[in-house]
């Protein structure tokens, strides 16, 4: 196991996290908006069928690359307060929802829908505004900032599960939120400034002021109530006073502790889908290698290390997907047995008894499939097939199931992980 390794982040990687930084802000209203001028015209008025599916896909077939695949995904254990891990959330965008007294119908608003492997698993939970965010709270439920009318420079944050919906907090409106996965709530806003962010910490009865950051620093979810803050500094940001400001390079930030991991390789983009959590607070992430020529998959666990699995990917669309395993991870990528409008999903998992790394074809999707961990071992796929038919998937390491299909927009359908 090796530290990581200092080095500069280039200019190139800077341009990448900016990119990545304007893609994370999709959920603002002006960009929706935007968007649903592009999709309302193909858009049903009709709200999602709940309907089940019991058909096969083609080339869905593993095929071992390596040694045999450690213990099945189905034994991974839940963990304390996971009572609806394997589940994941979608919201679309509609005019009529499936609640007939919603005070948003006739308008432009999201509709959030719970998803399991139920035959009627595909359940009407609520409505929100145009603007509102969402992130999964690591066990199963979900983190909501509702968006407001007016001026107000804070927005409520709603926490919602398959019982209850309850506000918890009040948090900057262009906050980027992550959970805590403790009940509280990571925060990174521009606290009123032009040029730095501040990070806070929400808790019941607290708010805690943690650190303040460069515009280019991301979040991402830690383990025990902790997160990861990754800070890239432009030139200008070195003429600025920070006070007390974050090393440049990968720290794990607590309430009350600051643990400085490494100046993080000019090879790491940190842009989105090039790292995600494992679920259980280490970080998987995508790193071209020594001569550029493709991305190698590492994860980076909370003690500073990294652990390699020696899987290499193409440069262009490969993403990584943790999936609530501490052994295995799915990544969406180029093949050559893909045409030029699909891609490959492989599991890479370790096995603890000979201590290697293996890797299995689950199955070829369209490039523009969107994904999400079940939070329990497995992942979703939400995809339109060459039927035009918008479906539900559940992919394991051996393959991947119809579960339902969906009614609303394709475009503007999210999937959060359960």
């Amino acid at each position: 196991t090796n530290a990581l390794v200092p080095n500069n982040v280039s200019e190139a990687a800077g341009a990448r996290q900016e990119r990545a930084r304007f893609l994370f802000n999709d959920t603002t209203q002006e960009r929706v908006r935007s968007l649903f001028e592009q999709v309302t015209s193909s858009m049903p008025p009709s709200v999602p069928p709940n309907r089940s599916v019991n058909r096969s896909m083609p080339n869905t077939q593993t095929i071992p690359t390596s040694v045999t695949i450690g213990s099945p995904i189905s034994n991974h254990p839940q963990r304390r307060g996971s009572r609806t891990r394997g589940n994941v959330w979608s919201w679309g965008i509609t005019r009529h929802c499936e609640n007939p007294d919603c005070y948003l119908n006739g308008t432009l608003h999201r509709s959030l829908y719970s998803v399991s492997e139920a035959n009627n698993g595909l359940s009407y939970e609520s409505c929100y505004r145009l603007g509102s965010k969402i992130v999964a709270d690591g066990r199963g439920g979900l983190w909501i900032q509702e968006a407001c009318g007016g001026d107000n420079p804070n927005w409520p944050v709603l926490h919602k599960n398959r019982r209850r919906e309850v506000e918890k907090y009040e948090i900057p409106r262009d906050a980027e939120m992550v959970s805590d996965g403790n009940g509280g709530v990571w925060a990174m806003s521009s606290g009123g400034y032009s040029d730095v962010l501040e990070i806070q910490r929400f808790l019941p009865n607290l708010t805690q002021d943690v650190a303040t950051v460069p515009r280019q620093s991301m979040i991402f979810y830690g383990p025990g109530g902790k997160v990861w803050v990754h800070v890239q500094r432009s030139t200008e940001d070195y003429q600025m006073s920070i006070e007390e400001p974050l090393e440049e390079g990968l720290t794990l930030v607590g309430s009350r502790s600051k643990r400085f991991i490494g100046t993080t390789s000019n090879r790491i983009s940190f842009s989105e889908g090039e790292v995600d959590s494992d679920g259980f607070g280490n970080l998987w992430f995508l790193e071209e290698n020594d001569v550029m020529e493709a991305l190698v998959l590492k994860r980076i666990l909370a003690n500073g290390d990294y652990e390699e699995t020696g899987f290499e990917f193409p440069l262009g669309g490969s993403e990584v997907y943790g999936c609530g395993s501490s052994s295995g991870v799915f990544v969406f990528h180029q093949s050559p047995e893909c045409d030029d409008f699909e891609g490959q999903l492989s599991y890479i998992s370790h096995d603890e008894r000979t201590n290697q790394w293996s890797s299995a074809v689950v199955g070829e999707c369209p490039t523009d499939t969107k994904f999400a961990s079940d939070g329990n071992g497995k992942l979703w796929a939400l995809m339109v097939d060459d039927d035009d038919e918008c479906m539900y998937w559940k992919c394991n390491n051996i393959g991947m199931d119809p579960i339902h299909e969906w009614g609303l927009s394709f475009a503007s359908t999210d999937l959060i992980g359960g």
